[in-house]
């Protein structure tokens, strides 16, 4: 799969982001930035601070929407590896700095454009929230007793800090977010 396609995918998101906001009150961005390698961007519409973080080389991006409320906090997984089928249980593991973390969730499966896929979950389903997301350092999403595909995200490094910094900067902004403790 090119480099354009999958930029291609995320100029399409970010002018559907823009044409959507557009409508609403204006967007404010904390954090743009891109190395080649990396891109992310931290940005804050209402009450919603929204943050997307994308590997280039693997070809891989997670989206992080919390809001106030279940509906508006979302985990979005975008990869060009196709795993499982729409709404299908997955081991859903994430590396912290204590061990890994597995645990079996759904998933909503889209295709985004053509070879790429995005899986979907709230935060509420998952069971995270954004001091989990702090902790994280890569995400992992197979079938269950299943590992010959995977949907692999590596987040970690200093651009990965930079952007959950700007997040919790978002976050610390609002009156108030969404979290387990509610």
């Amino acid at each position: 799969m090119s480099s354009k396609l999958f930029a291609a995918l995320f100029a399409s998101l970010a002018i559907a982001a823009s044409a959507a906001s557009a409508q609403q009150p204006a967007e404010e961005v904390l954090l743009q930035f891109t190395d080649g390698a990396e891109f992310a961007t931290v940005s804050r519409t209402e009450t919603t601070c929204s943050m997307l973080f994308g590997n280039e080389a693997d070809k891989t991006a997670v989206t992080l929407l919390i809001g106030k409320t279940t509906v508006t906090s979302q985990l979005y997984i975008i990869s060009l590896a196709d795993v499982g089928a729409n709404a299908e249980q997955f081991d859903f593991r994430r590396l912290t700095p204590d061990g890994i973390v597995t645990d079996r969730k759904a998933f909503f499966k889209t295709e985004q454009g053509p070879g790429i896929f995005e899986y979907a979950s709230s935060l509420e389903a998952l069971q995270l929230d954004f001091d989990d997301i702090q902790k994280t350092g890569g995400f992992l999403i197979t079938k269950p007793g299943d590992e010959s595909a995977a949907v692999l995200v590596k987040f970690n490094g200093v651009a990965r800090d930079r952007t959950i910094a700007a997040m919790g900067e978002c976050l610390a902004s609002q009156p108030s977010h969404w979290s387990l403790d509610d």
